[in-house]
């Protein structure tokens, strides 16, 4: 498997670890316990508690953990959608907010009078993640792809000029 390869390559220290399956299903289980201890915790407003901030970062933790010794999810996550989401990343981040604030509020208060909350809300929802996926792409396309070239030459031409200065002179 060439993911699998790629990875070994890289994480020598993951090949000392035998037993990583085993810590990926029991970080799994903890994973989950602990989500479950917060989860009703939340409900009495984590937030109000000092340890609120270690849980969030524990969580984090197992998290990326469950992530890295995990083959399934790290397959899961080289897949072409991934792929695909990673590179229009920044256009979503880009377009989501405006778009968030002008035309998903603007058809959910037009809509919600006729189809009520919930269908109205699941509707904006589809809108908005359509939408946004959408801009993200014409984003990509538009500014993120062309400006890798761009990038290319532009550190090309202040490394060239870099040796010009610092090359030794004739006189």
């Amino acid at each position: 498997d060439g993911l699998r390869r790629h990875v070994e390559l890289r994480l020598h220290w993951l090949n000392a670890l035998p037993a990583s399956r085993w810590f990926a299903v029991f970080g799994t289980i903890a994973l989950v316990a602990v989500i479950g201890y917060f989860s009703q915790k939340a409900v009495s407003e984590i937030d109000s508690d000092p340890g609120s901030d270690f849980a969030y970062i524990f969580l984090s933790f197992l998290i990326i953990a469950w992530v890295q010794f995990s083959w399934t999810l790290k397959r899961l996550f080289s897949s072409r959608f991934f792929a695909f989401l990673g590179k229009i990343s920044f256009g979503v981040y880009i377009s989501h907010f405006p778009f968030i604030l002008s035309a998903s509020a603007g058809f959910y208060l037009l809509v919600e009078p006729s189809l009520g909350h919930l269908a109205t809300a699941f509707l904006t929802a589809i809108l908005t993640i359509g939408a946004v996926i959408g801009l993200g792409s014409v984003f990509y396309a538009i500014a993120d792809k062309p400006s890798v070239p761009f990038s290319k030459w532009v550190a090309s031409s202040l490394k060239a000029l870099w040796h010009l200065a610092n090359s030794p002179r004739k006189n």
